[in-house]
């Protein structure tokens, strides 16, 4: 496309730069974006932030982040302020690749140039704690910006599709499994108590650990609190629910459930 351009005369702007940069770093063609942004500096052209984000990002999304910290330099050796998609790429990035000091440096830096880190921020590194099975960590995180009055997305760090699908457990299923039930019920009740609302997964997860602790009865009182917060219960709630009153030779109440799943055409 950009050698049709030049062919017929045309002249791309910065606009035009950043359309072809991004395209390119979509499919992963990240030497030819650099290409295309060494083009636009060539001739005459001063990049911008956005610019510059767009090339750090795809660097990033195919591991190359050295290549993309040296970009964030020459940002501030052109006196261009990062922003916070700047700085959320970057430390996206190197928590995949586990450089964990590197992304404390990032965070240092953010604070020493006023710049706050924002909800996306902190679903990378509550996710990345979570993935690396530091769980006390994430708990103690998880507080901290609770403290701070800031709600990370829960949807973010609790992916309902991969655990559907036998992915990895989420962060409250695991503190489950290893005995945590209690910090897990405390961090659900604060997000009822500052008006967040959980979503089908986190209710599950919940009372998949009442029912592993034999609260059953607690874990039916959940089931109906959904409705009560317009939470629809779905085929692996019921699932979860009916499971734990078979393996407690509770038959009745099981098949009461399963009546319940037929009404609402969640089963045959």
């Amino acid at each position: 496309m950009f050698a049709m351009m030049m062919k017929s005369g045309e002249k791309p702007d910065v606009f035009t730069y950043n359309v072809l940069i991004d395209a390119c770093c979509s499919s992963n063609n990240v030497d030819e974006a650099k290409e295309l942004f060494d083009s636009m500096v060539n001739r005459g052209f001063v990049p911008d932030v956005q610019n510059y984000n767009i090339l750090i990002n795809g660097y990033c999304n195919i591991d190359r982040v050295d290549e993309a910290m040296n970009l964030l330099k020459e940002m501030s050796h052109k006196n261009l302020v990062p922003s916070i998609v700047t700085y959320n790429s970057l430390i996206r990035g190197l928590c995949k690749l586990g450089r964990m000091p590197d992304v404390q440096e990032l965070v240092d830096e953010m604070h020493d140039n006023d710049q706050p880190a924002d909800v996306v921020t902190y679903n990378i590194l509550l996710d990345t704690f979570c993935k690396t099975q530091h769980f006390d960590k994430a708990i103690a995180f998880f507080h901290q910006i609770l403290v701070q009055g800031i709600w990370p997305d829960l949807d973010d760090v609790v992916r309902y599709d991969d655990w559907r699908k036998g992915g990895r457990p989420s962060w409250p299923e695991t503190n489950i499994e290893c005995g945590r039930l209690q910090t897990v019920e405390e961090i659900f009740r604060n997000l009822l108590v500052k008006g967040c609302h959980p979503n089908v997964k986190t209710y599950t997860i919940m009372i998949g650990g009442l029912c592993r602790d034999g609260l059953l009865d607690e874990a039916v009182a959940l089931l109906s609190k959904m409705e009560d917060n317009n939470c629809l219960p779905d085929v692996v709630t019921f699932g979860t629910i009916i499971s734990a009153m078979l393996k407690k030779n509770k038959s009745d109440k099981a098949e009461e459930l399963h009546l319940e799943m037929i009404a609402r055409g969640l089963a045959r």
